[in-house]
């Protein structure tokens, strides 16, 4: 979850501050990040604040020439009061100071200094200096320390450092990193190759979560774009397996309608979508936080299997969950995916709620079905489900089926019919049709072959329909209409 990932970034920050490891912190995590945050800044304030002696030494620094300042700095003051003075000198004696001295010290006071109290000084260091501090922070480890700078760096400075950390580092330093809201352009100062590489890393030194937090600190094209790097270096399975881990679909499945449709496609085929386990935690997932809308361009990719558990899962859903999915399905225009889910991997009891949600949607979306139907072919599997409502559910959407594209939807229709042998609902539809438009489909219907007129109109009678079907009946009898 994505509330559990910052949970848990920030208390690998507070730690840090501390001078503890997060698991003795660990009583902590019922907290909430935002309390935990807060709770960071007042024990970083604690710490800087409330002894008049920087102050004063602040002001003594300014009087000495800047060798011989940096010189006591270094040797006298050490790296800990450094740190609190910084805050306190003019910004361009502080950055006089920093360059005379050695990166490795550079690096003790960045460990100590609160970036917050030395904004200036950190946006005015050269970004040589910064990235040999972002060296030598980096060989120790201190990817906490290196997150507190990101924001506070130009660009220069930010993309000089990233060319000396590693990835793995890379990823743990995004993690912690203070104003994430930076994290998407920062991101873009790295070449699609290195990209690749720190994807990569993140598989090999099994940083995937890490990583998927910071999904939610990026622009869509860019998980759009990150995806795609993914799916490139065969990563979708690992990232998955994480995925189902850690419980994170809620982060991943936000993504799926930012990718290619082939992506969609290799992501439906992974070996762990064939988990019945793991996918019946994707389902969770989208249920528990509506992201129905994220996960259904994912379906008409699955294999046979998966879509079965899908459609059996889709018949216990509630009502509401069920219309809120058909007008979702509309908004998208997925009904070449969901009509055939519906009507061909759903059983008997699965069409009939299908059924009862679909005769009693708003008409839009009614409207939006018969043109799909007709558009793509799926009069079959619409009678399927036709064949478990009640006339008067067919007879509120009949007319919407058939009133538009009048010459080319009644012979599709009966031609479904025939092919399915489904001939009551088919009928039953052409019964329940306003009686204006069975007079204008009249014609239609005697211009039909006088064999197929016949095969209909036996099939009327057989089924007691053929008087429901008022001038359109009499058509196919050969009649007067």
């Amino acid at each position: 979850m994505i509330v559990e990932l910052e949970r848990r970034a920030e208390i690998v920050k507070l730690s840090r501050v501390l001078g503890v490891t997060p698991e003795q912190l660990a009583y902590l995590e019922p907290a909430s990040p935002e309390d935990l945050r807060e709770l960071r800044e007042q024990a970083t304030d604690a710490l800087f604040e409330g002894d008049n002696r920087f102050n004063k030494l602040a002001f003594v620094s300014t009087m000495i020439p800047s060798p011989i300042a940096a010189k006591i700095a270094h040797w006298a003051l050490g790296p800990l009061l450094s740190a609190r003075v910084t805050g306190l000198l003019d910004p361009g004696k502080a950055v006089a100071l920093a360059k005379r001295l050695p990166a490795d010290f550079l690096a003790d006071i960045a460990v100590e200094l609160d970036p917050r109290r030395a904004r200036e000084v950190i946006e005015r260091m050269p970004a040589k200096t910064v990235a040999d501090i972002a060296g030598e922070l980096a060989a120790r480890g201190e990817e906490v320390a290196m997150g507190r700078f990101v924001g506070y760096l130009g660009d220069d400075a930010i993309t000089a450092s990233m060319e000396r950390i590693d990835d793995p580092s890379l990823l743990r330093i995004a993690f912690v990193m203070e104003g994430k809201e930076r994290f998407d352009h920062v991101l873009g100062l790295l070449p699609e190759e290195r990209l690749a590489d720190v994807l990569n890393a993140a598989e090999r030194e099994r940083l995937w979560p890490e990583a998927l937090d910071l999904l939610s600190h990026m622009t869509d094209q860019r998980k759009g774009s990150l995806a795609e790097i993914a799916a490139s270096q065969n990563l979708l399975e690992s990232l998955a397996e994480t995925a189902y881990a850690e419980a994170l679909w809620d982060v991943v499945l936000p993504v799926i309608p930012l990718m290619s449709n082939g992506t969609r496609a290799s992501l439906a085929r992974l070996r762990i979508v064939e988990d019945p386990r793991a996918l019946g935690s994707i389902l969770d997932a989208a249920a528990e936080n509506d992201l129905w809308a994220a996960l259904l361009p994912l379906d008409e990719h699955l294999p046979a299997r998966p879509r079965d558990q899908v459609a059996a899962l889709g018949a216990t859903l509630p009502q509401p969950v069920l219309e809120h999915i058909v007008d979702l399905v509309n908004q998208q225009d997925l009904w070449s995916m969901f009509v055939p889910l519906a009507a061909d991997h759903m059983d008997a009891v699965g069409r009939e709620r299908v059924a009862q949600v679909i005769a009693d949607v708003d008409i839009r979306v009614i409207n939006g079905m018969a043109d799909a139907v007709e558009r793509d072919g799926l009069w079959r599997e619409l009678l399927r489900i036709a064949e478990r409502m009640r006339n008067d559910q067919l007879d509120r959407i009949a007319d919407r089926l058939l009133n538009a594209g009048l010459e080319d939807r009644l012979p599709s229709l009966l031609a479904a019919t025939e092919q399915t042998g489904l001939w009551e609902p088919g009928l039953r539809i052409l019964g329940g049709l306003d009686p204006g438009l069975k007079q204008r489909l009249a014609p239609v219907a005697a211009r039909m072959s006088a064999v197929q007129r016949d095969r209909v109109t036996a099939k009327a009678r057989e089924l007691g329909l053929l008087d429901r079907l008022g001038p359109l009946g009499a058509a196919l009898a050969g009649t007067a209409y």
